[in-house]
């Protein structure tokens, strides 16, 4: 198998694209799945410099929605990149085998974007190309987004032309459209367009029309994303997060995606990986999707390094004379020093016994010194040796330094998950907070310091729960207060009318005073309310209007009936008891209520002279009608007929009296 760097073993190619091939590869130093980018084209020069300073600046992004970028290097004439494999799917695949996503799917999708691109916008980076394709979702449901500034430096060396646009068509904010600088809110724009499609399966708005008024309130969210002036947008892409958390009614603590939706492909894969490239052929900043698969593609193997035997034994030092006193060199010291020694020349005369043993004995001091010089040489250099082994050893096996990732601010599940995956055990300890549980308030070390892989990072967690203060007493605001500094946010209330408490005070709690709460639970408090009650102004009311009044001030309510020339029916007379007099709470008001005017019999007047006939009529309050009828025979100026001919009618209704004329 081809190495890389000396430590990354290219297993398989899993896919291609527009700016080069991605191979599934083993990070030998941690032992590791990654994935590994190479151009298909060498490049050199300020695009090598480019690819470089792009790359490190995606390094810098340690968040668990964001796809992690570990390492860059060269390869000879070409670069490669090193990469997090995703295991998962695109969201732009996703889309196109289900068409479109439900509100809540596409709210808890479009925070975790936007949870992505707030981190990168912290860091300094844009995306600006923000779009499906470069969207994954992993098994689990959650969301990673990828391409971080390696399309801005693709397009760099290969659009020279002013005003040419980086990104792709279809998502891109107005002013990048127009050639202008990208900044955060295009990336917004950009989310708006894919949440768009999302919720209607097209990028554009007029669909949203359409879309069920449940969907309202992510409707407006989508809409201010998408304003074209990019001062009406959201300013900061925290602040579109938190409106698709609302809409969503969730943290990041919930897939945003059900995982069984996200079924495997049909053909076997390793995982996704995300190829971002510029099109140089066309001139445009388009992107490319990688989608891993089977690809036969011949690797070469090289075989591993020759290491020598660990269990060679180590040369012996020279035993020093008896006198000489050294420290003895450690186990893994290798040193060989040479003694000197006398050599006789030839042809020189042979000495006598007695003329041997006096030049032994005079040369055995300075055959001595120079030995004991040679071990006092060799010593230090033993040390020095061993030394120097022991701290290779050290640095062969110790493991390494690695930055410690940001956690604050992020679920305690999101930020535990990026510590393990980073190579650190995580330590929780809960704080009492008034930020919602589960949020990490703060961790040691802190964020960006290099520590050895496998040590542990404490992380400061707001607790979940609260307990509760003693409430009893302290007027509703102030109580209301202390529990949301607390944490505690929902309050519900409960009136208890009461005069052995102040008015608006506390008188209990559900939670009871020092039990714990939970802070996504609701806290219920009782409060004194005043038993007197003041009768309040009703007349001209409607009877509905006039008994909602009264029982809210605290009124038991009787409604009576009676006739009224001048108050319409269904309205109130009068109330008794009168305006602002004072009662007890339970005390009963009486409603007077109109029926309209008092009901009178209808006389028949048939036969009687006119004039008497309308007497008797406007007598009892009813008001005539007179039509003249031409008779032939009969007496002129009598009533032969009239409307109603009897029964009751209201006072001040109409009666028609038919009175006969003979003609001429």
């Amino acid at each position: 198998m081809e190495l890389l760097g000396g430590r990354y073993e290219l297993e398989e190619q899993i896919g291609s694209g527009g700016m080069g091939e991605v191979y599934r590869a083993r990070d030998l130093l941690l032992d590791r799945v990654v994935a590994v980018k190479r151009p298909t084209e060498p490049f050199a020069g300020s695009a090598r410099e480019r690819f470089r300073r792009e790359a490190r600046s995606a390094a810098r992004l340690n968040h668990p929605h964001v796809v992690a970028v570990y390492d860059t290097g060269d390869d000879g004439d070409s670069a490669y990149l090193v990469m997090e494999l995703v295991e998962g799917r695109s969201l732009r695949e996703l889309l196109r085998e289900q068409g479109t996503l439900t509100p809540m799917e596409t709210a808890r999708v479009g925070a975790q974007i936007a949870d992505a691109l707030a981190h990168a916008h912290s860091k300094g980076i844009v995306h600006r190309d923000v779009k499906p394709s470069n969207v994954l979702l992993t098994t689990t449901g959650s969301v990673k987004v990828t391409d971080f500034g390696i399309a801005h430096w693709a397009a760099a060396d290969t659009i020279t032309d002013p005003g040419v646009v980086i990104g792709t068509a279809g998502y891109l904010a107005p002013e990048q459209v127009a050639g202008n600088t990208a900044d955060a809110r295009s990336d917004i724009y950009s989310l708006g367009v894919v949440l768009t499609e999302l919720l209607t399966g097209q990028r554009e708005p007029d669909g949203l029309r359409e879309l069920d008024h449940a969907a309202d309130e992510l409707r407006l969210v989508v809409l201010r994303a998408r304003e074209s002036e990019p001062s009406a947008r959201y300013a900061r892409a925290t602040e579109a997060r938190e409106a698709l958390r609302v809409c969503a009614r969730t943290t990041d603590g919930i897939p945003a995606i059900d995982p069984a939706r996200i079924s495997a492909p049909a053909e076997p894969r390793t995982g996704i990986v995300v190829d971002v490239g510029t099109a140089t052929a066309a001139g445009l900043g388009r992107t490319v999707v990688v989608q891993t698969g089977t690809v036969a593609t011949p690797t070469k193997v090289i075989p591993p390094p020759r290491r020598p035997p660990t269990d060679a034994p180590a040369p012996r030092l020279p035993t020093p004379p008896a006198r000489a006193t050294t420290a003895p060199a450690p186990a893994t010291a290798v040193a060989a020093v040479p003694v000197a020694t006398p050599v006789l020349s030839a042809g020189k005369p042979t000495k006598t016994k007695a003329t041997k043993t006096k030049a032994t004995k005079a040369k055995a001091p300075r055959r001595w010194r120079m030995s004991h010089l040679a071990w006092l040489v060799a010593a230090p250099v033993a040390v020095a040796l061993a030394a120097a082994g022991a701290l290779a050893y050290t640095q062969l096996t110790a493991k390494p330094d690695v930055t410690v990732p940001s956690a604050v601010g992020q679920d305690q599940d999101a930020a535990t998950a990026a510590l393990r995956t980073a190579g650190f055990d995580v330590e929780t300890v809960l704080r009492p907070s008034a930020i919602p549980g589960g949020i990490v308030l703060a961790q040691r070390p802190r964020d960006g310091k290099r520590i050895p892989e496998g040590d542990t990072v404490r992380i400061f967690v707001s607790d979940v729960k609260a307990e509760m203060p003693d409430l009893f007493g302290i007027n509703e605001v102030d109580a209301a207060t202390s529990l949301r500094n607390l944490g505690l946010v929902n309050v519900a209330y409960v009136d208890r009318f009461t005069d052995a408490a102040d008015p608006g005070s506390v008188v209990a709690s559900d939670p009871l005073a020092h039990q714990f709460a939970l802070k996504s639970g609701t806290v219920t408090l009782t409060i004194a309310r005043d038993t007197t009650v003041r009768m309040p102004e009703v007349r001209s009311f409607s009877e509905a209007d006039a008994r909602a009044k009264l029982e809210f001030a605290g009124y038991a309510v009787v409604v009576a009936r009676a006739s009224s020339r001048t108050v319409p029916v269904g309205s109130v007379i009068s109330g008794s008891p009168a305006v602002s007099s004072i009662g007890t709470r339970g005390d009963t008001a009486t409603l007077k209520v109109s029926t309209g005017p008092p009901l009178v019999s209808v006389p028949n007047v048939v036969g009687e002279d006119a004039d008497d006939a309308r007497d008797d009529l406007e007598g009892r309050g009813l008001v005539v009608n007179e039509v003249t009828v031409a008779i032939t025979s009969g007496s002129s100026g009598k009533v032969i007929s009239q409307d109603p001919t009897g029964g009751q009618l209201a006072e001040g209704s109409t009666v028609t009296i038919n009175v006969g004329r003979r003609t001429r």
